[in-house]
C-alpha cells in the first residue's frame, strides 16, 4: 500500500512538472511573439543623409522622393504635412486613383525619416520606362494624362505645380500615371500656367516634332531638353500660346489643348508590312473568319494543324503583328476549356446519380432489416 501511494505521489508530481513546463513554454512563446509584434510595429528609422534621394531636392519645397527596398517613397516636409494628409484622405484623391490619373500610394508606417513626419509609399513596378524610350502614341497619352489630371484638380480648387515627364510612370498594362503627389497644390493661376507651359514644352512640342520630321529619336531628345516657342517657330511647327487668370479660363485652356492633342495624327513610314492586315477588318474577322475554318488560308490551316498536333498548354506568338494567329490559338483554348467543363459537369452528374442510387438502395436495405 505504501508503495502504491509513493507511485501515486510520483505520478502527481510528474503531472505537476509537465503542467509547469507547459505553462513556462507557453509564457516564453507568448513573450517571443509579443517581442516580434513589437519589433514589427516599431518603425525602421532611416537617416536622411544616408538615403538614396531622387531628383533635384532643392527645387521641391513640399516633398522629397527616395527609393528604399524596392519601393519609391514621398517624404513630406513638416510645414506641408496637414495639407497632404488632408488631400490623401479626400474623395478627390480616391477619384484620381480610380480614374488611373494618379498612381496608388499608402501611408508608410513601418519606416520613418528624421525631419520628415509623413511618408507615402508609392505603388512601384519592377521596371521603369523613361520618356527617352517612349513611342509617339505614349507621348500623346502622356499629354492627355497630365491635361486630364490638371482638369480634375482645377475643378476642385487644386492644380499641378509642374508638368514634365519625370513625374509620369508606367504601371499595369502600359498605363501612364502621375506619381508626384507633392506637385498637387492649391489652385494658383501662375503655377497652373507654368505647368501647362511645361506640358507643351516637354510633351506636345516633341510630339509635333515627330509628326513633322518622322524622327522618333529627335522627339525623345526634345522630351529631355524641351522645345521653346522660338525653336517651334524655327522648325515650322504650330506655336501654342496659353493665357489664363482664374479657374474658369484655366479650364477653358485645358479643354482647348485636350481637343488639339486628340486631333494630332501620328504618321508612319510605309514599309513592306504597312498594309499587312488591310485585306480584312480584323475585329470583324474575330467573329467570322476565325470561327469558320473553311475560310482559312493555307498558312492558317498549317497553324491550326500544328496546334492540333502539338496540343500545347502555352503558346507564345513572336512577331504577332495584330495577333491574328494568336486569336486562333486563343479560340482553340476556349473550346478546350468548354470541353473540359462539359466533361466535368458530366462526371459530377454521373457521380451524383450514383450517390443518389446508392442512398436509395441503402435506405431500402435498412427498411428491410428493420
Amino acid at each position: 500500500m505504501i508503495f502504491l501511494n509513493d507511485v501515486g505521489n510520483l505520478y502527481l508530481t510528474y503531472n505537476k512538472l509537465i503542467i509547469l513546463v507547459y505553462i513556462f513554454t507557453s509564457n516564453q512563446k507568448a513573450k517571443e511573439k509579443k517581442k516580434m509584434e513589437e519589433k514589427k510595429n516599431t518603425p525602421v528609422t532611416l537617416h536622411k543623409n544616408k538615403i538614396n534621394w531622387i531628383g533635384c531636392r532643392f527645387l521641391d519645397t513640399n516633398s522629397f522622393t527616395f527609393f528604399h527596398e524596392k519601393f519609391f517613397y514621398k517624404a513630406i516636409r513638416p510645414h506641408a504635412v496637414d495639407y497632404f494628409l488632408s488631400f490623401y484622405h479626400s474623395d478627390l484623391f480616391s477619384r484620381l486613383v480610380d480614374l488611373d490619373l494618379l498612381s496608388p500610394m499608402e501611408l508608410a508606417q513601418d519606416i520613418e525619416v528624421n525631419g520628415f513626419p509623413l511618408l507615402f509609399r508609392q505603388k512601384t513596378e519592377t521596371f521603369s520606362v523613361p520618356s527617352s524610350k517612349w513611342s509617339p502614341s505614349m507621348f500623346r497619352d502622356a499629354a492627355l494624362l497630365v491635361l486630364n489630371l490638371q482638369k480634375e484638380l482645377i475643378k476642385k480648387g487644386y492644380c499641378l505645380g509642374d508638368g514634365h515627364t519625370g513625374n509620369i510612370i508606367m504601371q499595369g498594362h502600359a498605363k501612364l500615371k502621375w506619381c508626384d503627389i507633392g506637385s498637387i497644390l492649391p489652385f494658383h493661376s501662375q503655377k497652373t500656367l507654368s505647368s501647362i507651359k511645361e506640358i507643351i514644352k516637354y510633351i506636345i512640342y516633341p510630339l509635333l516634332v515627330r509628326q513633322k520630321t518622322m524622327n522618333g529619336n529627335l522627339m525623345r531628345f526634345f522630351a529631355t531638353h524641351g522645345v521653346s516657342a522660338k525653336e517651334a517657330k524655327r522648325m515650322d511647327i504650330p506655336v501654342l500660346s496659353v493665357s489664363l487668370s482664374d479657374q474658369e479660363s484655366a479650364l477653358k485652356a485645358i479643354h482647348q489643348l485636350l481637343y488639339y492633342v486628340n486631333s494630332i495624327e501620328i504618321p508612319w513610314e510605309k514599309t513592306l508590312w504597312s498594309n499587312y492586315h488591310d485585306e480584312f477588318n480584323f475585329y470583324d474577322d474575330i467573329k467570322t473568319k476565325i470561327g469558320d475554318p473553311r475560310t482559312y488560308s493555307q498558312r492558317e490551316v498549317l497553324v491550326s494543324r500544328f496546334l492540333t498536333l502539338l496540343n500545347p498548354d502555352t503558346v507564345i506568338d513572336l512577331g504577332s503583328n495584330a495577333g491574328y494567329f494568336s486569336r486562333i490559338a486563343a479560340k482553340r483554348e476556349r473550346e478546350r476549356e468548354r470541353e473540359r467543363e462539359r466533361e466535368r459537369r458530366s462526371f459530377l452528374a454521373t457521380l451524383m446519380n450514383g450517390l443518389l442510387t446508392n442512398s436509395i438502395i441503402g435506405s431500402e436495405l435498412t427498411e428491410n432489416v428493420i
